[in-house]
């Protein structure tokens, strides 16, 4: 077979306090789809490798240690290995961002 094609809708759910599900993964790449509704957010956290955010719906703040970076629907943002990070949701709608975890 030359493609795999997956669904959100049958994407396991993370054990997060909002909805997080994992939509692809193997030894390299993981994608993950993230909802925050109005106020939710997550705690400051680093990862030990790349991870690409594409925020699709939405408007957010991403907290960097003691920075905050403000993204819209269509911004596309590269975090590095190491650097603490987490999202809040800041706006009105549902926040939705593509989450793609370089892993090697």
């Amino acid at each position: 077979m030359d493609y795999i094609k997956l669904s959100l809708a049958d994407a396991p759910k993370l054990p997060i306090p909002f909805d997080g599900r994992i939509v692809y993964t193997d030894e390299n790449f993981e994608v993950v789809h993230l909802s925050l509704k109005p106020g939710e957010g997550m705690d400051l956290h680093e990862m030990p490798f790349p991870v690409v955010f594409f925020v699709r719906e939405g408007g957010g703040t991403l907290h960097f240690r003691q920075e905050e970076l403000k993204a819209i629907p269509g911004d596309c943002i590269r975090v590095e290995p190491g650097v603490s990070r987490g999202w809040r949701n800041t706006g009105p709608l549902e926040l939705k961002i593509v989450v793609m975890k370089l892993l090697k």
